[in-house]
């Protein structure tokens, strides 16, 4: 029997297979207020993740229903099949606000958040509580997969705290950061002769604390100056080095582990964006600074096997996101960014959402699949917002003062490729908070709405509304990559391909005419083995036999 392969095409146009394309959403509510915060995916393509409710919520964002009642903000966690069957979800109590999620070395997910009071870490008919200082502290808790509770640990300071970031490194080691003012004891033992205590330089300061496998006490360093300076994201490579983003206000030095490293702050009283990067044994390797006259901020950060960088977040009017001496200026207002480094720290590329009229935009989640695409998510605000960084036009308007999310990808090579407006079908407030990435290059995000939304980001339809009515709910979205396989399947109707399944020859039919596109064709494992420029028209005839031999050669 002649084997066959399936051939997985990537069209860079108006009319794209660089889409993703729905497969399936749900969202949670019930009265008061919903949110999701973090989002991950297992190597199984089991999909956890985690937010605060105010008052009750139905975790089961299927059909079905598991409702749980609350007692002021309470916390989540919810896991589901790959298919978006609802298999468990977990109450966090009471006072808690999850903020990140991320796998331990032998399986188990972590959540790692902010608590007040006393909660009660252990959803199931045990105890696990444990109670903060006099305001907000951090908390970690570990879950088997089955969401049976294994530890949970604590710290923080007699001030408020801000949300924390999560990343385990291949030996286990669990890296957080976040930020803290005054004096924080960075050690979560008892307190009785495992003090780790970290003195704040001004108002905020940057912590970075990492934890053995089972949450112990390993090392922890501190930076900041006088001003609001903050830990937002973190990323850990599989050398064990660790790259951390966030910004800060005034010049700053970060000294601990043998490292003097000067970073100037140019807008004078305004944050300007930092990222470093350390070693295995917390020593400091580089770090960088970029920005502009105003609010420019790093908010997420993920890093590849080569320990190139990723990072995304806000630039503002004239900001600089070259952190060497060359230069790439945002020309418009407040836009969303993502940044990619090399492993010395060096600018390689970039791309910024542009904007025609005053605006407000940021990435808050950043990931990198299999295949290099870069993908962004976040939120923004205004009218004719340009998602398109090159010569093209892809403009989404928000209405009135509403907020909306987007997801937005980028070729390896930082070509931008496709972007979707995620926002409700009238006004209202639509966020996206966390994002993750499978091996096969779906997309899972979760965030919150406040109206009636259509989670399908193409031509078909499937809408949502909030539960409660003037309340945000929470959601979570998968969205698929558009391949052709080996079976003959729907797809949007931007495109149409035959004959389906090919031994090489196929007819490519697009409703919208082609303008210099290009095609690219990958095996299944995403590596690409045919690229063609210059398409232009609706009907498009294809030779791809080659590339098929190669795949079929590959595969063997």
């Amino acid at each position: 029997m002649k084997a066959r392969y399936a051939l997985g095409l990537g069209l860079i146009a108006s009319a794209t297979l660089n889409a993703q394309v729905f497969d399936w959403a749900g969202q949670m509510g019930y009265n008061g207020n919903q949110d999701g915060r973090a989002i991950v995916v297992d190597l199984q393509g089991n999909v956890y993740h985690s937010g605060y409710f105010i008052d009750g919520i139905d975790l089961d964002p299927g059909p079905g229903t598991d409702i749980v009642s609350g007692a002021g903000q309470d916390g989540y966690l919810i896991k589901q099949a790959n298919d978006g069957t609802y298999l468990w979800g977990a109450r966090l109590t009471t006072n808690c606000l999850p903020n990140a999620l991320a796998f331990t070395s032998d399986g188990d997910i972590l959540v790692v958040g902010t608590f007040t009071g006393t909660v009660d870490f252990d959803p199931g008919p045990g105890v696990a509580n444990m109670t903060a200082g006099a305001s907000l502290w951090y908390f970690v808790c570990s879950y088997s997969p089955d969401g049976t509770w294994q530890w949970a640990k604590k710290f923080g300071c007699n001030q408020p705290v801000y949300e924390p970031a999560v990343a385990v490194d291949a030996s286990g080691n669990i890296h957080l950061t976040g930020t803290f003012t005054q004096t924080m004891d960075a050690d979560p033992g008892d307190g009785t002769g495992e003090v780790f205590n970290m003195t704040s330089a001004g108002s905020n300061d940057v912590f970075i604390t990492t934890l053995d496998a089972q949450g112990a006490f390993v090392r922890a360093m501190s930076f900041g100056a006088a001003g609001d300076d903050r830990g937002v994201g973190i990323a850990a490579d599989p050398a064990g080095n660790v790259y951390v983003t966030g910004y800060f206000a005034g010049d700053i030095v970060i000294e601990p582990n043998g490292a003097n490293i000067a970073l100037t702050n140019n807008s004078s009283s305004y944050n300007e964006v930092y990222v470093l990067k350390m070693n295995a044994s917390g020593a400091v390797q580089w770090a960088k600074s970029f920005g502009g006259q105003w609010y420019d901020e790093g908010r997420c950060i993920t890093v590849n096997a080569a320990q190139e960088v990723f990072v995304g977040g806000r630039a503002c009017n004239s900001a600089d996101l070259d952190p060497g001496p060359g230069t790439f200026i945002n020309p418009g207002s407040d836009a969303a960014f993502y940044l990619k480094l090399d492993a010395a720290g060096d600018f390689v590329q970039a791309a910024l959402s542009y904007y025609t009229n005053l605006s407000d935009a940021r990435s808050d989640a950043i990931a990198v699949d299999a295949s290099g695409r870069i993908i962004i998510t976040g939120h923004f605000n205004g009218y004719a917002v340009d998602f398109d960084p090159g010569a093209g036009a892809t403009n989404y308007d928000t209405n009135g003062n509403s907020y909306d999310g987007f997801i937005s990808v980028y070729s390896a090579d930082g070509e931008y490729l496709w972007s979707r407006q995620l926002g409700s079908l009238g006004t209202g407030q639509e966020w996206v908070q966390g994002l993750a990435v499978d091996a096969a290059g779906s997309c899972y995000m979760t965030g919150s709405f406040s109206a009636a939304m259509d989670f399908d980001p193409n031509a078909g339809e499937f809408i949502l509304t909030p539960i409660a009515a003037g309340y945000y709910d929470a959601f979570v979205l998968k969205l698929d990559p558009i391949g052709l396989g080996v079976h003959d399947q729907t797809r949007s109707a931007d495109l149409r391909a035959f004959p389906v399944p090919s031994e090489g020859l196929v007819t490519l039919l697009v409703n919208d005419p082609l303008r210099n596109a290009s095609l690219r064709v990958m095996d299944m494992t995403g590596k690409e083995v045919f690229r063609r420029g210059a398409l232009n028209g609706d009907r498009i005839a294809l030779d791809l036999t080659e590339p098929v031999e190669k795949i079929r050669t590959h595969a063997a």
